[in-house]
Formats: C-alpha cells, sequence, structure tokens
C-alpha cells in the first residue's frame, strides 16, 4: 500500500486531534474549509464524518474531502487535488514520512562520434554518385543507388549534383586503409567499429552533421531489403553514437554553421523537417524546388 492509500484511510477523528480540532463523536470543528465551528442551529459541531471515519462534509459551507482534504485545507487553505509538488512534499512531511529525495540531474555524456579525420577520409574514398553512375554504364553493372533512388521518384542526377549520397565500393582495395589515417588502437577509427556495410544492401552512404554543420559520422542505408538476420535497413557506424547528429542538405548545412547563403543561393526561412532520409533526398531535389528557385532547407 502506498502512502497516499494509507494516509487516506487514517481514521478522521486521530487525524483531526492530531491537527488540533474538537472532536465529538461524528462530528468535529472547526470547519477547515470556512472555520465555523458549528451548524447554523448551534446544536452540533459543523463537520460531520462519514463513511466509517474515512470522509467528512461540513453542513455550513458543503465542502467536503477525506483526510487528505482535512490536512491540506487546515495547512495550505486548498484541497489536496490542488496542490503542487511542494504543497504533495508538505502533506508528506505532516503524515510523518519523510521528503522525496530531490534527484541529481542525470549529467548525459558527451557523444561517442568517431575521429572527423577519419570520417573525412573514409567520406573520400566512397565513390561519387555521377562517377559511379558512369563506371557502372561502363561495366553493365549496377551497385543499384541509382535503382534504388529512381524507385523512389529521387532523381539520381540531382542528387549527385548536391553530392548527398555516395556510393560505398563492394570491397576495400587490398592494403589500402579504409579510414586514411594510422591505425591507433587507442582511438579507434571507424574501419576498426565498423558494421558490416562494405558490400550489398548497405552502398548508398550520407553524412551526418552535428550543430556547426561539421561532418562527424556517416549513415549507410540498405539500396535492397536486408536479410532477416541482418540489422535494420539504415546503420551508423557501429560503437560510435548516432545522436546529436542529422542528415541535412547543402543549405541545412550552410545554416548549421552560421550562414544563410549556400553558394549563389540565399535562404529565404524555412526550415522543413523530413521523418528519414529518403524524405530528405525527395524534398532536396523537388521540382517546385529546382524550377522556382526555392531555398529552404
Amino acid at each position: 500500500m502506498s502512502w497516499y492509500e494509507e494516509a487516506r484511510e487514517r481514521p478522521l477523528p486521530l487525524v483531526a486531534q492530531q491537527l488540533g480540532l474538537s472532536v465529538r463523536r461524528d462530528r468535529l470543528g472547526p470547519c477547515p474549509a470556512c472555520g465555523e465551528l458549528r451548524e447554523r442551529t448551534g446544536a452540533r459541531m459543523a463537520v460531520g464524518v462519514l463513511r466509517g471515519g474515512v470522509a467528512w462534509t461540513c453542513n455550513r459551507c458543503h465542502v467536503s474531502g477525506d483526510a487528505l482534504d482535512l490536512v491540506s485545507l487546515s495547512l495550505m487553505g486548498r484541497p489536496a487535488r490542488l496542490l503542487d509538488k511542494a504543497g504533495w512534499n508538505t502533506l508528506r512531511v505532516w503524515y510523518g514520512l519523510p521528503s522525496p529525495a530531490v534527484r541529481e540531474a542525470r549529467v548525459e555524456p558527451a557523444p561517442d562520434w568517431p575521429p572527423q579525420r577519419a570520417v573525412t577520409a573514409l567520406w573520400q574514398q566512397f565513390l561519387r554518385l555521377q562517377h559511379m553512375q558512369e563506371a557502372e554504364r561502363e561495366r553493365r553493372e549496377s551497385l543499384g543507388v541509382a535503382e534504388w533512388l529512381a524507385s523512389r521518384g529521387i532523381d539520381a542526377d540531382l542528387v549527385a549534383a548536391l553530392d548527398m549520397v555516395r556510393v560505398t565500393p563492394p570491397e576495400r582495395t587490398p592494403g589500402a586503409a579504409a579510414t586514411g589515417a594510422p591505425a591507433d588502437k587507442t582511438d579507434p577509427t571507424p574501419d576498426d567499429r565498423r558494421p558490416d556495410i562494405w558490400g550489398w544492401p548497405w552502398v548508398a552512404s550520407m553524412p551526418l552533421f552535428d550543430a556547426t554543420g561539421a561532418r562527424r559520422s556517416l549513415l549507410f542505408r540498405a539500396v535492397a531489403k536486408p536479410p532477416a538476420y541482418m540489422p535494420g535497413k539504415s546503420l551508423a557506424l557501429r560503437g560510435y553514437a548516432r545522436a546529436g547528429l542529422v542528415l541535412a542538405d547543402p543549405m541545412g548545412v550552410a545554416l548549421l554553421g552560421g550562414r544563410t547563403i549556400c553558394g549563389d543561393t540565399a535562404w529565404d526561412g524555412r526550415v522543413l523537417i523530413c521523418e528519414g532520409e529518403t524524405d530528405l533526398l525527395t524534398l532536396s531535389v523537388h521540382p517546385d524546388r529546382i524550377r522556382d528557385g526555392r531555398t529552404w532547407a
């Protein structure tokens, strides 16, 4: 049983006596609401005890309540239902219960993002989408990124021009460091803690930015349905936090960096929030935006 339930069931005559009120059998006074000691006839005290001693009502002002209300009205002039947190703590203390300890504010650790130089080196190793499309045409092969974009109604050429998606190579070049940075086991690089995303189906890569517009991590998107035994359709670098990072189009990156101009285009004051990466890509290359020169971020 909670302290609240125990307090409500404490006998009213006992509670009234502890408050310094007068108690005579099934009557008590004065009323904690109106302050009257007796009924209008003066024959009996104003407050009657009901329901076997767990509720009360005043025959002068018709206010009623339980033991908690009796204490709350007597001490603070308000029924318990209108108390704030401090008022409820006052009730707890009056009932002889310790006030709940004030919890210390939880200090969240700083996000563990991968080393920025390693992210930059890794991004530079990935193939720009237009280059990949040319290579696909030459080899008559496809890793599926352009097809995946087309299936979502997204213009791959415009995405390529904005450099919002790159293609991860199906395999790393033998002997080449995946991050372009010296291996340092005391400071793991994205390659040391990456998920198994180097080939199908996670071949579309998008940069994740921090609040300053700096590229701080990478998001890998599956362009085909992953097998049931594999993780979800989008993954960040395993072992590193994604919290605090966002996907953004070039104008959005400019705004994060404190600029309202991206290239030759000025921001028009609108920011659109997208649910996921495909929504971002769709809006970034939306025909109305290109045709009308709209400059949302």
